[in-house]
C-alpha cells in the first residue's frame, strides 16, 4: 500500500468508516474530497522535504592497482629446425598486482631475428593489454627460446 492510500485508510478508520461497506467508502470519499486530498498532501510533502545526513558518509576511492611484476615464465627448449609458429609459446600471462592479486591476461609474443636453423637463444617479448581497473607501467614479459 503506497502512502497516499495508507493515509485515506487512516482518514477512514478515523471518522468510524467500515472499511468493508464499499457504499460507505464511496459516500465519505465523496463528502470529504478537500479536506482527504488536503491531508494527503500534507503526508506527501512531509515524504518529499525528508532529507538523509550524509556528514558521516565516505566517498569509496577506487584502489590504484598497479603491475608489481610479471610472474616467472619458463624458458623453451625448441629443436634445431622449429618454425616460429611451431613454438609452444604461453598464450597467457601472470601480472602481479600492487594489492597483493593477480591478473592473467593473454599474450602475444614477439622476436627480432629467430631461425630456427640457427644453434642460438633469442629472446621473446610479450605484448600484452593491462586489466581493466589497472593503470600504469607495464613490465616487460620476456622467456627464452634456445635452438
Amino acid at each position: 500500500m503506497n502512502l497516499q492510500s495508507a493515509e485515506i485508510v487512516k482518514l477512514l478508520k478515523a471518522a468510524n468508516v467500515s472499511l468493508t461497506d464499499p457504499t460507505a467508502i464511496k459516500t465519505y470519499i465523496k463528502n470529504n474530497a478537500t479536506t482527504i486530498m488536503a491531508d494527503v498532501k500534507v503526508e506527501t510533502d512531509k515524504i518529499a522535504t525528508q532529507s538523509v545526513d550524509t556528514s558521516n558518509y565516505k566517498t569509496p576511492t577506487a584502489a590504484n592497482l598497479t603491475v608489481s611484476s610479471v610472474s616467472a615464465i619458463n624458458d623453451i627448449n625448441a629443436s634445431f629446425g622449429t618454425e616460429v609458429n611451431n613454438l609452444s609459446l604461453p598464450d597467457k600471462i601472470t601480472l602481479n598486482l600492487s594489492d597483493g592479486t593477480t591478473a592473467i591476461v593473454d599474450a602475444t609474443w614477439s622476436s627480432t631475428g629467430f631461425f630456427g636453423t640457427k644453434t642460438a637463444s633469442y629472446r621473446f617479448t610479450a605484448i600484452y593489454t593491462l586489466p581493466e581497473g589497472v593503470t600504469g607501467n607495464m613490465p616487460e614479459a620476456k622467456l627464452n627460446v634456445a635452438i
